[in-house]
């Protein structure tokens, strides 16, 4: 069994990397949930290079947004928490899981799709209420 990966900030320049290495399926690579399925869930063998550095390119993306994102924008394409030691594997896992059971998800944009997907599977936890002024 492979060592495991985990999704750390710094994997962004190793992702790019590997993406920009791999052969596209297409112009954006992977323009749908459905062709990222095809790169995440090959028919035969392990999810490609291609599908590690998209979904990690998501997840870092983010985290560099962080609070900042806009609510609407979070509701409607979905705000994700994940944990601090995920793996990149459990995290690619989620968002094959996701396209295959959801088969709207593979008719969006794949970067929507991989957000739909990490919020089903990665919920933030609620907000706490304010506290009552003193």
């Amino acid at each position: 069994m492979d060592s495991p990966r985990f999704v750390r900030p710094a994997a962004a320049a190793l992702a790019l990397a590997a993406l920009l290495s791999a052969p596209p399926l297409s112009p954006a690579a992977a323009s749908t949930g459905a062709q990222l399925l095809n790169v995440c869930a090959p028919p035969a063998g392990p999810p490609t290079a291609a599908c590690y550095a998209y979904v990690q390119a998501v997840i870092d993306d983010s985290n560099l947004v962080g609070a900042d994102v806009d609510v609407r924008f979070a509701s409607e394409f979905g705000l994700f928490c994940t944990p601090p030691n995920l793996r990149i594997d459990d995290a690619v896992a989620a968002v094959a899981n996701a396209i295959r059971s959801d088969p709207t998800l593979a008719t969006h944009n794949a970067s929507i799709a991989v957000r739909l997907a990490l919020a089903k599977a990665y919920r933030c936890p609620p907000e706490p209420p304010p506290a009552a002024p003193k």
